[in-house]
């Protein structure tokens, strides 16, 4: 307040004794407003989708869309709504049966404590009726249930007023995930204090893989507890505010009612859901094994999210495939997708596999799952790059199980290249090898893992919509998945056919090759993309002189 040495008067030190209280209070303030409290949930004020959409066609990076506009009001209202909003705490799960103890999250998604970590709670796993020890009661006491299809489940009414989410659905390649991602996504940012999952964005697949897993481990922990729905879905709410869930599609029976069972908590908790699909919610899961039990999650999705068809009928993975310079082979090198099989295409496949792990060491390798293992037929560990044939990654082979979500996901976590080698011409009499490939697309796709594929026919011609499974009939398979029609193939399909086009462009590439790990470097120099760079920066340095 004054120079050492000056003495003060009483009204300088009554001064001073102010300013220090002032400072005081205003540190007081600044650190109240970094814990987050029950008056300030509401998310972070930043620039809304509607201002960053129009910027980014003012800068020329998107060309305007009247359909993706009226989707981009959308997304305004949702944003607009989460602005007002502030959520409170998510409700405490039924108490459970006698002796059963549950060790439940201490905080929420705010940090703030849930009055919890050690009481009991949750719901009986039987009930009068419940018709336990036939196949249905097994089959729902794999996703966690027991008894009849409603039993036990809260009421949406009666649980939290939250603003409506989106599910928005469309055909491929029209903007769906570009506009959650680019758009909505950057708009929501969570409240300061708040967990790195306040807002989530997850594939279906990888999500419902990690609910599984969770359930199964809360069974194997406390079998007394019984239904672990209840708990799981509490978890998940004190972790999450803000689900985006890319591309919604149901084929399996233990997924569909998960989903039923989850969702329905999840949405009395206050969850918002964001949802992106190729369906509308009517037309998921159509022909699946017990629909009805199924039905509910499609009226609770209906109730709690602003269903919007995305009607473009433009597809722009297409475009950019056509317009990408690694859409054809090159007569200097290898491009990303080679047709048909032979002797050219299998040397070309070779001297880019060689050029991709640029002479690092390859050799099999295996990747730990939960409680398995994975063998991978050739791999470079330095490079993260790895080698399949079609049969190893999707075919199925004596005495060896079939890969599946799980295993693909974990490939696409453990490598940043994925050569394929081998792919035929699928039809209906190989419709499973056929799901396969699609859910090993979307993981690779999602992962930004360089795809390079080899095959008998074009990108377009690889499902030819005729025969039937053979292994299967029209009940399901023995894993219980659907058995589509030629129509439910072709149109599973079309999505992964977009990706497969996207994935040959040279603006994929590109972001796989934008790293700074050995293995970015290595595909940019692989396919030349360092050439091109230079090329560009080179011309830049011209026109500027």
């Amino acid at each position: 307040c004054r120079p050492r040495g000056v003495p003060t008067t009483g009204l300088q030190s009554m001064a001073c004794a102010l300013r220090r209280m002032q400072r005081s209070r205003r540190a007081l303030f600044t650190a109240s407003r970094l814990l987050p409290s029950r008056e300030s949930r509401c998310l972070c004020s930043v620039a809304s989708p509607r201002a960053a959409y129009d910027a980014a066609v003012a800068a020329g990076d998107l060309v305007e869309d009247a359909a993706q506009l009226k989707a981009i009001e959308r997304l305004d209202r949702l944003h607009r709504d989460m602005l007002a909003w502030k959520p409170p705490p998510p409700p405490l799960p039924p108490p459970p049966p006698k002796e059963s103890e549950w060790k439940g999250p201490t905080v929420d998604a705010y940090g703030e404590p849930t009055g919890g970590g050690s009481f009991y709670t949750g719901v009986k796993n039987e009930s009068p009726g419940s018709g336990k020890g036939g196949l249905w009661s097994r089959l729902m006491s794999m996703v966690g249930g027991g008894g009849s299809s409603n039993d036990g489940e809260p009421d949406l009414a009666s649980g939290v007023a939250a603003p409506k989410g989106i599910y928005m659905h469309g055909s491929s390649g029209c903007g769906k995930s570009i506009l959650m991602d680019r758009f909505l996504a950057p708009s929501i940012l969570p409240p300061e204090g708040a967990s790195e999952a306040w807002v989530r964005r997850v594939h279906l697949h990888e999500f419902l893989m990690e609910v599984h897993q969770r359930a199964h481990k809360l069974r194997q922990q406390m079998p007394e507890l019984g239904d672990p729905v209840p708990y799981l879905a509490y978890e998940l709410s004190c972790e999450t505010q803000v689900l985006v869930l890319d591309e919604v599609a149901v084929t399996d029976i233990a997924d569909a009612l998960m989903l039923r069972k989850l969702f329905r908590r999840l949405f009395h908790n206050g969850m918002v859901v964001v949802a992106t699909s190729n369906r509308a919610p009517d037309d998921l899961y159509l022909g699946g094994l017990q629909r009805p039990s199924f039905l509910p999650f499609i009226d609770d999705v209906k109730e709690r999210c602003d269903v919007h068809e995305l009607q473009s009928t433009t597809d722009y993975r297409t475009l950019a495939a056509e317009a990408s310079p690694l859409a054809e082979l090159p007569p200097d090198g290898a491009g990303t997708f080679m047709h048909p099989l032979g002797e050219a295409t299998g040397s070309s496949a070779r001297r880019l596999w060689e050029a991709l792990v640029a002479g690092s060491a390859t050799a099999p390798q295996t990747l730990r799952l939960s409680g398995r293992t994975l063998d991978v037929p050739e791999a470079s560990e330095e490079a993260r790059a790895a080698r399949f044939s079609f049969a190893e990654l999707c075919g199925t082979r004596p005495g060896i199980a079939p890969l599946g979500p799980e295993d693909y996901l974990r490939v696409a976590k453990a490598y940043a290249v994925v050569v394929l080698e081998g792919v035929p011409q699928l039809t209906l009499h190989k419709a499973t090898e056929l799901r396969r490939l699609i859910t090993a697309v979307d993981a690779f796709y999602d992962a930004q893992v360089l795809l390079v594929v080899t095959a008998a026919v074009a990108p377009a011609d690889l499902f030819l919509a005729e025969g039937a499974d053979s292994h299967a009939d029209k009940f399901g398979d023995v894993i219980g998945n659907i058995v589509q029609d030629s129509g439910d193939e072709e149109f599973a399909f079309a999505r992964t056919l977009s990706r497969l086009q996207e994935m040959r462009t040279h603006g994929y590439v590109a972001r796989c090759a934008g790293g700074v790990s050995p293995s970015s470097v290595w595909i940019a120099h692989a396919l030349g993309l360092d050439k091109k760079k230079k090329k560009r920066k080179k011309k830049e340095g011209e026109a500027q002189v």
